[in-house]
């Protein structure tokens, strides 16, 4: 017998564990010798400050899209993919000190549009909760992993699977993308 769905944590609870995270980032970027910023990390042809810009400018695209998400007001995570190239390129040579000062603003600013989101979702009510099926993780097939329900339509598969769905990276949100769908999708806007 498969088991019914499970509920995702409150907002505050996710939105605690994305706090966190980000704080275990900014220790370890603290930790790195000054001389380790330009050396390779362990994304090919990106340096450690190449990291370290993607984080600052990924925490402004959030503040964007929870932007949007608060006011309806379409607010894109990027103008374009080349901006986001551009703006991790600009900031990838820049001198420790300055990349975590950027990574602390760029942090500050997602925690203040963070704590409006919250402010808001508590004077509305809570949103609906997001409905997850049973699974193991991320290399679960179609219909055995997590699935995400939005109105009639139910799209199950790994966690990650979903998330690169919903973010663009998987067109095809069929078989080929390790997904069972049911139901037909609607259109997700560009976020990109």
């Amino acid at each position: 017998m498969t088991p019914g769905p499970v509920t995702l944590a409150p907002w505050e609870t996710l939105t605690g564990w994305a706090g966190q995270g980000q704080q275990a980032v900014e220790r370890a970027a603290r930790q790195l010798d000054p001389g380790q910023v330009a050396g390779p990390s362990r994304l090919p042809g990106w340096s450690r400050g190449h990291v370290l810009s993607h984080l600052a400018r990924n925490a402004d695209a959030l503040v964007n899209l929870l932007t949007w998400a608060r006011t309806g007001v379409e607010s894109l995570m990027y103008a374009s993919p080349a901006d986001r190239a551009d703006g991790i390129e600009a900031g990838a040579g820049r001198a420790l000190p300055e990349q975590l000062a950027d990574l602390a603003a760029a942090v500050a600013g997602w925690m203040s549009s963070r704590t409006a989101a919250t402010a808001e979702l508590r004077a509305e009510g809570q949103p609906d909760p997001i409905r997850l099926g049973p699974g193991d993780g991320p290399g679960d097939g179609p219909g055995d992993g997590p699935g995400s329900a939005v109105g009639s339509v139910i799209v199950r598969g790994g966690p990650q699977r979903i998330a690169g769905w919903l973010t663009g990276r998987v067109k095809d949100p069929g078989a080929k993308a390790g997904l069972a769908v049911t139901g037909e999708l609607p259109d997700l806007p560009r976020w990109l």
